[in-house]
């Protein structure tokens, strides 16, 4: 955004027709390469742009990539939340495991109860006995 702040200047001298080719530039090679909302919003920020309106084109779409970081963030925390539900889940899941296997329970009725398969149940016995 910085850089196209700056570019703001020379875009603004660009004949109609050298904008028009700017903006197909973004539509057809920079669009495609954004989320399918973010995509909808360039379209309708270059819809109603003209050179002389460089300045606020560029600040919507300063709005427009800002929104897309803030939304890759979401996703990262997310995805960082249920990475960590899921290491937990299987944590949980060990020990419940090590635990009816010191009670001296089955490995195929372990492994239907945690979901881990008799490789895995054996390979714990084996760490327990230890």
């Amino acid at each position: 955004m910085k850089r196209l702040r700056k570019l703001a200047r020379v875009i603004k001298t660009l004949t109609p027709d050298e904008f028009r080719y700017l903006k197909a530039w973004l539509l057809n090679v920079i669009r495609p390469k954004l989320p399918v909302d973010a995509q909808v919003k360039l379209e309708n920020i270059l819809s109603v742009s003209y050179p002389w309106e460089v300045e606020k084109m560029i600040s919507n779409l300063e709005l427009v990539l800002e929104e897309m970081q803030r939304e890759a963030w979401l996703k990262g925390l997310e995805k960082g939340k249920l990475e960590g539900e899921l290491e937990g889940e299987r944590k949980a899941k060990l020990q419940v495991a090590k635990n009816l296997l010191l009670l001296n329970v089955d490995v195929d009725t372990i492994a239907k109860a945690t979901g881990f398969s008799l490789e895995e149940i054996e390979d714990l016995r084996k760490q327990t006995e230890h």
